[in-house]
């Protein structure tokens, strides 16, 4: 099954019979969904939309609505190594313990050096060390799990003072590391970061790309990098 995330709706696709239904998320109709997160220990896909937080059953094709999170826009979604579900909004980082039916919400807080660095979470990424990386509107955040980590700014790596607002994330099966958002996409090499970067843009002789803006990364079966732009 393939699930659809639309403006307008839910929709799950069989490759078996090759029928494509639209699922009711609640009565008003058309509902913009934002982000899905498939749930293999419960067999349930996470929905995230413009105003709500849903979970639909794929056994029993149910839908029940989480009230917590009435008008905030959830942009991405993602499980940390507790098993809780990161909803990555327009007004911070939310946290949802599903065992326990309990939530908190994590925001910018001016006092603190170390709170998020924006409230407008795109895309989050969980590591195979437990840290939780965040693309906000004014760069990436970082929940640090191993202490052993440092922070690199973007000006070493690109050897440039252009920045970049991230917006989208992606680790490859090489081990590099793609980085999207409003100027472009930059890509990491796994065995020498500092002299295996590539900056993808608009007019780039070396390195083209259809539109600066990129709005998501994706790896097929292939290991092909597909990227989704606002020019294509």
């Amino acid at each position: 099954l393939l699930f659809v995330a639309s403006y307008e709706n839910l929709s799950c696709y069989d490759g078996r019979t090759g029928k494509r239904k639209v699922i009711r998320l609640d009565g008003s109709g058309r509902q913009m969904v934002n982000s899905l997160l498939w749930d293999e220990n419960r067999d349930c896909v996470w929905v995230g939309t413009k105003g709500c937080l849903y979970r639909y059953d794929i056994e029993t094709e149910t839908v029940v609505w989480k009230s917590f999170l009435p008008g905030v826009s959830l942009k991405s979604l993602s499980f940390d190594a507790e098993g809780n579900l990161l909803m990555g909004t327009d007004a911070g980082l939310d946290v949802f313990d599903i065992e326990r039916d309990k939530h908190r919400r994590i925001v910018h807080d001016t006092r603190n050096a170390r709170s998020l660095s924006n409230n407008i979470i795109f895309d989050i990424l969980c590591d195979r060390n437990t840290n939780v990386w965040l693309a906000t509107d004014r760069g990436v955040s970082l929940a640090q799990a191993d202490a052993g980590q440092r922070y690199i700014h973007l000006s070493e790596l690109v050897r440039s003072g252009e920045g970049n607002l991230f917006t989208c994330m992606h680790k490859d099966s090489y081990g590099g590391y793609w980085f999207g958002g409003k100027n472009g996409l930059i890509h990491i090499g796994e065995k020498d970061s500092r002299n295996g970067v590539d900056w993808f843009r608009q007019g780039s002789k070396e390195h083209p790309v259809r539109h600066n803006r990129v709005r998501h990364i994706y790896e097929d079966n292939s290991l092909d990098i597909w990227i989704a732009t606002d020019g294509g």
